[in-house]
């Protein structure tokens, strides 16, 4: 490394242009999950890989690694006014609370010979997609935290590759936001978080009691109580939704749908809607595709007739 001494690198992204440069090549630098670069290497979205990547036997069988040219050292971070002052062996951390990267080898290795073999539980472990943000949490430890973790499926579930999917919104009529998760990995799961405590309140994209779907959406259109009203909302009272909508007139209306002490007043009120949402033209169906599903007679909970365009993998499982 004696012909690049004495350089001032910015990170890695510095050592990547100078070996770009050194190619006589151009170069992309794209910031990528740490958890996901070999995936990333392997669908060719990236040539290169430049992070503080250790080398293992199983990273040698997806990857290429070049000659090491950093060698860093362990460190353990603690608050300046913590009693934590040393750490000299695994179980001087059992019961701590311990931030790690996700998809590294120290997650790995605080799996194995922490959580696997009894010296602290699961929900200890919080895994970060960056050390930044451990470092954010660790200065803010004072501050609320909760940690969720998922039971065991009770059915064998799909896969997906997509990871996870967030989203904030009121779902259960408390006084805050509450958390729609969609996980990939391992299997698909649909739930939503008490936003005051992690508590799952419900699973598989059904509220109890409710016959409304919920999946991931890139939009605020199935928040159940987009203004806190304590009322179900429609996606025709939330401006935020795409098609834009915003009339005081209905969102009167629907407030008096909701207030409506009998059926047949209610089911009169809701025809007024109907009507005004005809009239002012919100929008129209263009075309109903027919989407015929075929399915392996293994698999449970496939949509006979989908009220989406797409099949809902949480509720699918192997019988």
């Amino acid at each position: 490394m004696s012909s690049i001494e004495g350089l001032c690198l910015n990170g890695f992204g510095g050592f990547g242009q100078l070996f770009a440069g050194r190619l006589g090549v151009g170069t992309d630098i794209r910031d990528i999950a740490f958890d996901s670069l070999f995936t990333a290497l392997d669908q060719q979205q990236i040539d290169v890989a430049i992070a503080a990547i250790s080398v293992t036997p199983e990273r040698e069988q997806l990857a290429n690694f070049s000659t090491v040219y950093y060698v860093g050292e362990e460190g353990i971070l603690a608050q300046a006014n913590s009693a934590i002052t040393t750490i000299t062996t695994l179980s001087d951390l059992a019961g701590r609370r311990i931030g790690v990267q996700r998809g590294s080898v120290y997650e790995t290795w605080l799996q194995r010979d922490l959580v696997d073999t009894g010296l602290t539980q699961a929900s200890n472990i919080f895994v970060y997609e960056t050390v930044d943000a451990a470092v954010r949490d660790l200065r803010e430890a004072g501050a609320a935290r909760w940690q969720t973790v998922f039971p065991e499926p009770p059915e064998p579930g799909l896969p997906q590759p997509r990871t996870a999917y967030l989203r904030a919104g009121r779902f259960t009529g408390g006084p805050g936001d509450d958390l729609y998760v969609w996980a990939g990995t391992p299997s698909v799961r649909s739930a939503v978080l008490d936003g005051r405590t992690g508590a799952i309140v419900w699973e598989r994209c059904q509220a109890p009691g409710s016959e409304r779907y919920w999946g991931p959406s890139v939009n605020l259109a199935s928040v159940y109580d987009v203004n806190a009203d304590g009322n179900d909302d429609l996606v025709f009272t939330n401006p935020d939704y795409y098609w834009g909508y915003n009339n005081p007139k209905f969102n009167a209306l629907y407030k008096k749908i909701n207030n409506a002490p009998r059926a047949d007043e209610r089911n009169k009120l809701l025809g007024e809607a109907q009507q005004m949402l005809a009239n002012d033209a919100v929008n129209g169906f263009l075309f109903q595709p027919q989407l015929p599903t075929v399915a392996d007679k293994r698999l449970k909970g496939v949509w006979k007739d989908m009220p989406t365009f797409v099949n809902d993998l949480s509720t699918i499982y192997w019988s």
